[in-house]
């Protein structure tokens, strides 16, 4: 089974911020790939089976919020029994234009504080995705830049992304070298 963990911190008033495009991302997997009602609490997470192109996936949301996520990855981890490389973190990147995406096998946690706890805690590069949030205005500080709401205009183009991003994660699904 592989596993898409979308990054985010939990709470009403988190909803819609750009630091969490990765629970936006894993809910719209959710939406259309699960038949279960709502999300059970367990691996320190909300957590979802799926069926995506005819193959069982876990969609998984830390509770730890952002700074520990990888708390939650690694209890998932080792619940399941999975390897790391089963594991596709979905992120956000201020640096990167909004919408855009990148997919890379391994590396550092880099600036992302929520990718490196997953890095710290399993010891490990795992696949991530990073999609752009940005670009941060220059001057603006960095912990509250990520944490606005995007605009009307913002969503309806990351909206018009969310096929590409999807596309993006069902090759990872498929791709048998993970």
């Amino acid at each position: 089974m592989k596993i898409v963990v979308g990054l985010g911190n939990v709470g009403g008033a988190y909803d819609g911020t750009r630091h969490n495009i990765g629970f936006w991302v894993v809910d719209s997997l959710a939406k259309v790939y699960s038949d279960l009602p709502s999300w059970d609490k367990r691996y320190r997470a909300l957590w979802m089976r799926c069926r995506i192109q005819d193959q069982p996936i876990g969609v998984l949301k830390p509770t730890t919020y952002m700074n520990r996520s990888g708390e939650a990855v690694l209890s998932a981890m080792t619940a399941l029994r999975i390897p790391a490389r089963s594991f596709l973190i979905i992120y956000d990147d201020f640096d990167l234009p909004l919408g855009t995406i990148r997919y890379r096998e391994s590396g550092s946690g880099g600036s992302h504080n929520g990718m490196r706890s997953v890095v710290n805690q399993l010891g490990i590069s795992i696949p991530r995705l990073r999609i752009g949030i940005g670009p941060k205005p220059a001057g603006d500080d960095t912990s509250q830049f990520v944490l606005t709401r995007f605009t009307t205009e913002e969503m309806d183009a990351l909206d018009q992304q969310l096929p590409l991003i999807q596309e993006r994660i069902f090759n990872w699904i498929t791709n048998d070298h993970n």
